[in-house]
């Protein structure tokens, strides 16, 4: 549990013991993409007076989209660090349209939306794994054995997250230093920006890991890291607005703009 990652939890509890009693499952509330929108943004756009009928209808649903999950991102396994990246990424997105797209009447107020945004969706992160180690501790707390050490394990970790000390907000504080980092105003300095952050990330990895680290870990960030440009890309190529912000991929090569 050093790395507080949930699945790496469920391997660890799986190797425990092979029964089905100890299978634990990650319940999440059903995204409602609409309700996101609603909430921070609908009102901002639509009351506007210094945009069109069109222009308020191709924002909308350009910012319900940045919204929606990438579900191709979300597929596999859920660990923290994967999702408060994915948020932040997204927050970058929408910093990015209020940069390109928004009248300047509405920057400052749709930027403040967005922040409150983000902090949210990084809150209910730390929930879930608040959420598990709750279900972990309440099933074990009075076994014996191996269960007993792990129910203390979880009651540490719930403690942390109450005092705001746990890892997993802890490094989310990390990713919002990197990414406050980034230039959106300019796109050479901006891709330049967004390299810094994805070796941070794995930076951090490698430090929260220490003497763990190793091809396993390195393949995973790896992963991870090209899933959020591939995100990243996608994002951009949605209109031709974005065209000076994409970033190196597997899948969309770009060439560096200084050769």
């Amino acid at each position: 549990m050093d790395q507080l990652t949930l699945s790496d939890a469920f391997e660890h509890l799986q190797k425990t013991q092979s029964s089905p009693e100890i299978t634990v499952s990650i319940v999440q509330e059903k995204e409602d993409v609409n309700t996101d929108y609603e909430d921070y943004y609908k009102s901002l756009i639509e009351n506007s007076g210094d945009l069109s009928k069109q222009e308020k209808y191709e924002l909308s649903e350009m910012v319900k989209n940045v919204v929606s999950i990438n579900q191709e991102y979300k597929s596999g396994n859920w660990t923290s660090d994967k999702e408060s990246m994915y948020h932040l990424q997204t927050q970058m997105k929408l910093d990015v349209i209020a940069e390109k797209l928004m009248p300047s009447s509405l920057k400052e107020k749709f930027n403040k939306a967005t922040g409150e945004y983000t902090e949210r969706k990084l809150q209910e992160t730390v929930n879930v794994s608040l959420e598990t180690y709750q279900i972990i501790y309440n099933r074990d707390k009075n076994k014996s054995g191996p269960f007993d050490r792990i129910a203390d394990r979880m009651k540490d970790a719930i403690q942390e997250i109450k005092e705001g000390s746990h890892i997993t907000q802890r490094e989310q504080e990390q990713y919002k230093a990197l990414y406050s980092q980034i230039d959106v105003k300019n796109g050479p300095s901006f891709q330049q920006g967004y390299e810094k952050v994805m070796e941070g990330y794995e930076n951090i990895q490698k430090q929260q890991l220490s003497g763990h680290w190793n091809s396993s870990s390195q393949s995973r960030t790896d992963e991870i890291v090209e899933l959020l440009r591939e995100d990243w890309n996608a994002f951009v190529n949605s209109t031709s607005s974005f065209h000076e912000y994409p970033v190196f991929s597997k899948k969309s090569f770009i060439l560096d703009s200084r050769i």
